[in-house]
């Protein structure tokens, strides 16, 4: 075309078996003014690898997807106006999670059992991290005015050339068992 194209709807598809290697294409594109999706999809021999995009007034999405039906990975990103989105998957039960906001940034871990989770939850005013296994959990909180480090079954261990501890105030230690001070 040499000039304007005055078109309503553009849609592509495939949905060929390539005779040569095998693949089976699933794949399609629809254009308007509007918004463009996509969907490629191609089988390899029981493998296959497949993304699909949406492009919209409300945002984007992303999805991708590699694999087969016992052994993949997965992958999803929503960019709105809300915020952004990720979410990061496999067969295997293992995730993470991502959110971002105009506020706050939130990530969450979590493996295949469930039974082992890392969190964290960042904002202008704090930060909030936790990570939790079959033997316990640990914390580390911090705001304008406190750090408070938990780790109620474990330790907190502070190693450097040189530790400075200053309170202008009062300053407690409680110990529930020995206390040993080595110079």
């Amino acid at each position: 075309v040499n000039g304007k194209l005055n078109v309503g709807e553009i849609y592509l598809e495939n949905n060929k078996l390539d005779a040569a290697t095998g693949k089976k294409h699933d794949s399609a594109t629809a254009i308007t003014a509007d918004g463009i999706s996509n969907l490629a999809k191609v089988t390899d021999h029981g493998h296959t690898t497949e993304s699909q995009f949406t492009h919209n007034e409300k945002g984007t999405i992303n999805y991708a997807k590699d694999g087969d039906t016992t052994d993949w990975t997965e992958t999803r990103s929503d960019v709105t106006a809300n915020g952004v989105k990720t979410e990061a998957k496999d067969s295997k039960g293992n995730r993470t999670n991502t959110s971002q906001t105009a506020s706050e940034n939130k990530t969450y871990l979590e493996d295949k059992d469930g039974k082992n989770t890392n969190s964290t939850i960042d904002t202008a005013k704090g930060y909030d991290k936790t990570i939790k296994g079959e033997n316990g959990q640990t914390s580390t909180k911090q705001d304008e005015l406190d750090i408070t480090n938990t780790a109620e079954q474990g330790t907190i261990k502070n190693d450097a050339k040189d530790i400075v501890n200053n309170a202008t105030g009062n300053m407690t230690n409680t110990v529930g068992a020995d206390l040993t001070t080595t110079v």
